[in-house]
């Protein structure tokens, strides 16, 4: 290595009995060039080692010119590992911390941003530290302009890269989280299509006949406003009619927490015609055939069995299974219900949730304001 730079020398591949990536860079507390090692052992292909190793050389030395120094940015330890490799670590984490549901969401998230990686071929954004804010910036356009996602779905992505980040920056594989920087999208307020009266008359004349577990689960939804997600994954252990209660665990529910949902007396006569006494209480109550079972339906089966019934119901397509929830908050606000209360039975993490139903509750004028108004 002839050429010599005041801060740093340019790095090299070393196919030894040990392979490696070595490069010298000035360390600002002995003021001395001092050796950096990469060892890349742990790539079993000769070939894909020895691609991996020129890369990194090439990678190293590109930010090595543009003033870089390792002794500065300690923290990202593992900022030349693959960034592929880092999202797989990550997925493996969360899978012991996080609910089914969730993690199927992760692997959504991760599927589309390695789609994104493949599709924009930059090959230095195959290491984890050189994912920018540009990078960032370029992944949330691709989410918004070319996959045309909504405003809610964006900050929903970009909460999950967040999330992603703050994980690798954590672990050092990043100095900084490139997404910290970016906004959220303004949504568009939430349009909720309540479920008249008549419909769900109809609804409940209809599965009296074909599914009375099908009723059950939409009962349950409606009256104790459990999600579908929370009903699927309720054992007969957790239904408690002595009590009129109803226990969502804290691995089931949205927020993570135990929460006892009341039965309401209306409820009762729904469940108790299920029959689940007759079974192992720790059988979900709702498996195959939605009786009680060993398995947990994914809360996709349910949303097909709905859309099947509006089908055939004739009903307009904005009445979807999760505004039977929307529509029982409502129904428990205008009946004079507390949000408090209204709140503790929905699971809802704060007020601030349970008052915008409140919105819709209350569509008359207010009296006070129209009678004790005084003249101009």
């Amino acid at each position: 290595m002839s050429k010599i730079f005041i801060n740093y020398l340019p790095a090299e591949l070393k196919e030894n009995k040990e392979w490696y990536v070595r490069y010298y860079a000035l360390n600002p507390s002995s003021n001395k060039l001092e050796i950096k090692k990469i060892r890349i052992n742990r790539i079993k292909s000769i070939k894909e080692r020895r691609k991996y190793g020129k890369k990194l050389v090439v990678e190293i030395n590109k930010k090595l010119e543009g003033g870089w120094n390792p002794f500065v940015e300690q923290s990202s330890s593992k900022g030349y590992h693959n960034i592929y490799k880092a999202f797989d670590t990550f997925l493996n984490v969360k899978i012991k911390e996080l609910r089914p549901q969730s993690i199927r969401t992760y692997k959504s998230n991760l599927k589309l941003f390695k789609e994104f990686l493949i599709k924009t071929d930059t090959e230095e954004k195959m290491f984890a530290l050189s994912f920018s804010n540009g990078n960032a910036l370029q992944f949330m356009n691709y989410m918004y302009l070319e996959r045309n996602v909504s405003e809610r779905r964006y900050n929903g992505m970009l909460l999950f890269c967040r999330i992603l980040f703050n994980w690798m920056q954590q672990y050092g594989y990043v100095k900084a989280n490139p997404f910290d920087t970016l906004k959220k999208k303004k949504e568009k307020q939430k349009t909720r299509e309540v479920i008249p009266y008549n419909i769900r008359a109809e609804i409940k004349e209809f599965l009296q006949e074909e599914s009375i577990e099908f009723l059950a689960i939409l009962m349950i939804e409606f009256h104790a406003l459990l999600r579908p997600n929370e009903i699927l994954n309720l054992k007969i252990s957790d239904i408690d009619l002595n009590n009129q209660t109803i226990q969502v665990q804290p691995q089931n529910a949205k927020n993570g927490k135990f929460r006892l949902s009341t039965i309401p007396d209306v409820l009762v006569e729904y469940i108790k015609q299920l029959k689940l006494e007759k079974y192992n209480s720790e059988l979900y109550a709702f498996s195959n055939d939605l009786k009680p079972g060993k398995i947990v339906k994914n809360v996709r089966f349910t949303g097909k069995r709905w859309a099947s019934m509006r089908k055939k119901l004739g009903f307009k397509k904005e009445y979807q299974m999760y505004s039977l929830r929307d529509t029982g908050i409502i129904n428990l606000i205008q009946s004079g219900v507390s949000l408090e209360v209204v709140a503790k039975q929905a699971g809802h993490a704060d007020l601030t949730i349970t008052s915008r139903y409140a919105l819709h509750a209350d569509k008359s004028a207010n009296e006070q304001i129209k009678n004790k108004s005084k003249e101009f």
